[in-house]
């Protein structure tokens, strides 16, 4: 599992971008690179990548047919890195949303695996969207009904 951590740029600290292979300490198979954050660096120009851009309302996702691409939502914007080679892809990134604070979560339909679809939930609106990455585009945008209840500390969507 890949962890990334972005952020920081909150009163006049620096902001970071760093990724940890993770692998649970309880197995046995732990390898010895594992488990330490490191700076996300390009490998060919050896630079970090700095996501000083993105502000409180970001939300991120790694999909990807071989989890690289990392879907970053930011405002009513999203943008995808290919963080094997920490490149931007190009998109058109706008998001027909009126929330700028959303949840990012993966979608699949019964028994398939979610690779580059996800749900974006705000608080008025939610939206599912498709990534291609053939085309390098989203190739789907459909609006949803929001209706969800707060059951036992639980927000059950429907």
């Amino acid at each position: 599992m890949i962890v990334l951590s972005f952020g920081g740029k909150h009163n006049g600290s620096n902001s970071h971008t760093l990724m940890m292979k993770y692998h649970s300490v309880w197995d046995d198979q732990t390898q010895l690179q594992n488990n330490e954050w490191k700076a996300l660096i390009h490998p060919e120009t050896k630079e970090k990548l700095q996501l000083n851009d993105y502000g409180l309302s970001t939300r991120a996702y790694i999909g990807g047919t071989n989890n690289n691409l990392l879907f970053i939502s930011s405002n009513n914007s999203i943008n995808v890195i290919d963080i094997t080679t920490c490149q931007y892809l190009p998109v058109d990134g706008k998001i027909p949303m009126e929330d700028s604070y959303q949840c990012i979560i993966p979608f699949a339909p019964q028994n398939e695996i979610a690779v580059n679809e996800f749900v974006l939930i705000g608080t008025k609106n939610c939206m599912r969207m498709k990534y291609d990455e053939k085309k390098l585009n989203f190739s789907r945008y459909q609006s949803l009904q929001v209706y969800y209840w707060d059951i036992m500390d639980m927000v059950i969507f429907l």
